[in-house]
């Protein structure tokens, strides 16, 4: 790459900070939960208009019946629900690139005040989706405002992906595999703290259910009570966490993490009234794991440690399902070629990231499974920051992400 074009890419994102905090603001003011994205849609794609060819994705019914969606507390109709893709075409002689991330965030708790204030200060921007992911979103934005602005001409396809429901579960993203986008690679935009991910783990939704005896409390020799069914199994999943803790113990990639495999309860509801022996419980909770497990070893390995329970009842009264989020874990090589090319490019411009594996998850494994496509994970913002009252992001780092990933570019896909 000719110096004297690094150096302009340089001083033009320099001059965007004004430009790059006004479009987030915007954006973190949208509300946009999963699965209510339609005005932050629509916004978007205004303003995408003039950064390449841009076209509507939509999300339909029938992607229901597909073994990778995520259903729902509830189901929608999906009529009018769209992905938004931006292309800027290549001559056809390079490499191709698709570059996504998400719009829409998790819900917001009633004392979240400023969740949609767009607050500015001390250089962060505060709000829910400032760093998960409308960050990624104005990172993207200036990345593709770069390449027009410079008129930087590439050899390989940019497909640019802005999708929807990946918080529930990649719904969106989905719809692009459906769609038949494919790509020599994928770079999944979420908050690394510009650290390279090649690998996350996954995540799978379990749910048991318990059925008990109800009975007055008077009577309570003649009942069974669920919910001290359930603490039974509950203790159980604590042991086999024990167990895929010291089975995941050293997994490259994952080393630097206290505990990357985790089995959660994450919510319980059972029983009726106080006076009355609970006559059912269900147990919600998730299974984060490794690239050495895979959704179908975790189902088996669930259903076996409830088998493994001594006590006829549950035995005979327990339903174990996932109706719920089911993420793959996935791996690329750590030495493949898109890796070192956006390695190289983070640290031309000083930057020394890790690389590792996610102990997160996210759409990343539809491309890299689904779509068999090399996969990385990449992007500005902190992951301890996601999810929380005190969401933000560094202005500075969206433009630091957006010089990485145009410099990228221009090795992957190739200068004309």
């Amino acid at each position: 790459m000719h110096a004297e074009l690094r150096e302009r890419i340089t001083t033009y994102l320099q001059q965007q900070q004004q430009t790059a905090t006004l479009f987030l603001k915007r954006l973190i003011r949208i509300p946009s939960l999963s699965r209510e994205e339609q005005e932050i849609m629509r916004v978007l794609d205004d303003a995408f208009q003039d950064l390449g060819e841009v076209r509507k994705v939509f999300l339909t019914n029938d992607m229901k019946t597909d073994p990778d969606y995520t259903h729902g507390d509830r189901e929608i109709d999906y009529r009018g629900h769209y992905d938004l893709a931006i292309e800027k075409p290549g001559c056809g002689k390079g490499r191709s690139i698709i570059l996504q991330t998400h719009t829409d965030t998790v819900p917001v708790s009633d004392d979240y005040t400023e969740a949609f204030s767009g607050k500015e200060q001390d250089g962060y921007i505060f709000g829910r989706g400032a760093c998960d992911d409308k960050g990624s979103v104005a990172t993207l934005y200036m990345v593709m405002k770069c390449l027009r602005d410079l008129e930087i001409e590439l050899h390989g396809d940019v497909r640019t992906q802005l999708v929807v429901e990946e918080e529930s579960g990649g719904n969106g993203a989905l719809a692009f595999l459906l769609d038949g986008c494919r790509a020599d690679g994928v770079m999944v935009l979420e908050a690394t703290d510009l650290h390279i991910h090649p690998s996350n783990r996954g995540a799978l939704w379990f749910r048991v259910q318990v059925e008990g005896k109800s009975v007055h409390m008077g009577k309570i020799t003649e009942g069974v009570n669920a919910i001290e069914k359930g603490m039974l199994v509950i203790q159980k999943f604590r042991e086999y966490e024990q167990t895929l803790i010291q089975e995941s113990s050293g997994y490259p990639g994952f080393e630097k993490y206290t505990q990357p495999v985790q089995v959660n309860i994450g919510a319980i509801h059972g029983g009726e009234y106080p006076s009355t022996v609970a006559g059912h419980v269900t147990i919600e909770g998730g299974v984060g794991f490794l690239p050495n497990k895979n959704l179908d070893i975790i189902k088996k390995e669930l259903n076996e440690a409830i088998r493994e329970i001594d006590d006829p009842w549950i035995q005979d009264h327990y339903v174990l399902d996932y109706p719920k989020l089911h993420n793959e874990a996935f791996e690329c090589a750590f030495d493949h070629p898109l890796v070192m090319t956006l390695k190289n490019s983070c640290q031309r411009i000083g930057l020394t990231p890790d690389v590792c594996g996610l102990d997160v998850s996210c759409d990343a494994r539809l491309y890299a499974i689904k779509g068999a496509m090399p996969t990385v994970v990449f992007g500005p913002g902190k992951i301890e920051d996601a999810h929380s009252q005190h969401e933000k992001i560094n202005v500075d780092d969206i433009l630091l992400a957006a010089e990485a990933i145009t410099l990228f570019l221009i090795d992957w896909c190739g200068l004309v």
